[in-house]
């Protein structure tokens, strides 16, 4: 049997299978996805008018978007279907992960700029425009493929957004007008992403109320739920043949039309099936761990977020203890704290073309008086600021990493400079000869280097070549 999954949508009678859009599953485990971009984050406020996210849901959503983008690329390039169950289109802000200080010590205020985004980022591999709109009557389909589930359920179809695609088969426009309201792209590798209108059943309909008084499905939504699931299955079948052919409607399966024929053939497909399954499932923690284990990489070309934790990652290989600090009035990107017990306070920074500037040193100064002030902290902590500069450029073509400003603002205050591409290759090092003599060398640089520019002891045996 195909193994289905259903990512924000919830197939009556099929709980077990489904996943919130938040959920970091790996799709490759299974044979046919469905997924809708339903979004359940927590907002603080609303921001022209539409709702803004807070700093961490912000994250969030951008790396839930930018998962589903990746394991849906995957599923497609593995010869697999993906059904797009096209929910209503939200418009909302988030944090873009810039931001600005002004003021010093307690007059410090964060300015943290705002980005426009929407549940269908996700899709921007596949050249998809989503436009928002609402209406239920849905022509029918194109493709024979399709005119089993249209019969079947047309009286739940409704469309939310109209379609702007460049190259896809359109499946389903409305009654009038002709808008695209459903399509079908199909991959080099004989993927298929199809498009189709919201699929929308009455929920107090297909419930009842157990002996404990919580709400489960009823006879009717298991029944639902069945013919919903086999008419996909069916049209992943078709899809995944040369020839387009109608899908086998769900009362052929009965026993009195099975060939002796099949059954065998069906044992052996079945057993092939489960092979594959975790084959694909080996694949897909191959793929998560490959990515695990690039996140240092991160220190050579990242920013933001994925910066501060390829720096948190490289500190833990130094030896040090660290991670973020937000009690709601003070956020820090990295409290860290040696073995040899000294404290420090790091801030991150990554520039695309240019030099780590005199604002974000400004933003560690006021960080560190603003932690000294703290009842709890008995002395001021040192400070670190890691760059990334001129991030998009090869390592040997990036010049000055810290302004002028920056070097004697550093020198004045006894901060540390430290380039995050020079953290790649010592970390690279003792990843692959757990050389703490060489960690504790390289935190005793540190320490000793404040005030500057941060220097690391040369590796040994010339390890570090390659390491770019």
């Amino acid at each position: 049997m195909k193994n289905l999954i259903s990512i924000g949508y919830q197939i009556p009678g099929h709980s077990e299978i489904y996943k919130h859009f938040s959920d970091p599953v790996s799709l490759l485990d299974y044979d046919i996805v469905i997924i809708a971009p339903i979004m359940n984050y927590e907002y603080y406020e609303y921001h022209d008018g539409k709702p803004r996210y807070s700093d961490s849901s912000s994250f969030q959503v951008k790396e839930d978007s930018q998962h589903w983008s990746r394991e849906i690329q995957y599923s497609l390039n593995a010869g697999k279907t993906v059904f797009l169950i096209l929910s209503e289109k939200e418009d909302f802000f988030v944090y873009s992960g810039r931001k600005e200080f002004t003021g010093t010590g307690r007059n410090a205020r964060h300015v943290n700029y705002v980005e426009h985004f929407d549940n269908y980022q996700f899709l921007s591999f596949a050249s998809v425009r989503v436009q928002s709109t609402n209406g239920k009557l849905v022509d029918k389909p194109r493709s024979s493929i399709f005119s089993i589930f249209f019969s079947e359920f047309k009286e739940y179809l409704s469309y939310k957004n109209y379609l702007e695609i460049a190259k896809a088969d359109p499946v389903f426009l409305t009654k009038t007008g002709n808008k695209l309201v459903g399509a079908m792209i199909k991959n080099s590798n004989g993927g298929h992403l199809v498009l189709l209108p919201y699929i929308e059943y009455d929920w107090e309909k297909f419930t009842s109320k157990n002996k404990k008084g919580e709400s489960v499905w009823n006879r009717e939504a298991i029944a639902w739920g069945n013919k919903f699931s086999h008419c996909l299955i069916e049209i992943d079948k078709s899809l995944s043949s040369r020839n387009e052919r109608t899908p086998a409607p769900q009362w052929i399966l009965n026993e009195g039309f099975v060939l002796e024929a099949e059954k065998a053939i069906l044992s052996k497909i079945e057993s092939i099936e489960s092979n594959v399954s975790k084959l694909n499932q080996e694949l897909g923690n191959c793929r998560q761990e490959l990515e695990k284990a690039r996140e240092l990489k991160d220190l050579l070309y990242e920013t933001g977020k994925n910066l501060e934790r390829a720096v948190e990652k490289a500190l833990h290989v130094l030896g040090y203890k660290a991670e973020n600090f937000d009690d709601g009035v003070l956020e820090l990107d990295h409290v860290i704290i040696s073995p040899e017990g000294l404290r420090y306070i790091g801030e991150c920074e990554g520039k695309d073309t240019s030099s780590i500037d005199i604002s974000k040193f400004r933003q560690l100064a006021d960080e560190i008086h603003e932690d000294f002030e703290r009842p709890e902290i008995s002395s001021e902590a040192f400070g670190l600021l890691f760059g990334n500069p001129q991030r998009l450029l090869p390592l040997e073509k990036r010049n000055q990493a810290f302004t002028q400003k920056c070097i004697a603002g550093a020198k004045r205050k006894s901060y540390g400079l430290i380039i995050t591409s020079d953290l790649f290759p010592i970390c690279k090092y003792i990843l692959e000869t757990s050389d703490q003599s060489f960690a504790q060398k390289c935190r005793n640089s540190i320490h000793s280097q404040l005030g500057g520019i941060i220097k690391f002891p040369e590796i040994p045996n010339n390890q570090e070549e390659g390491a770019s």
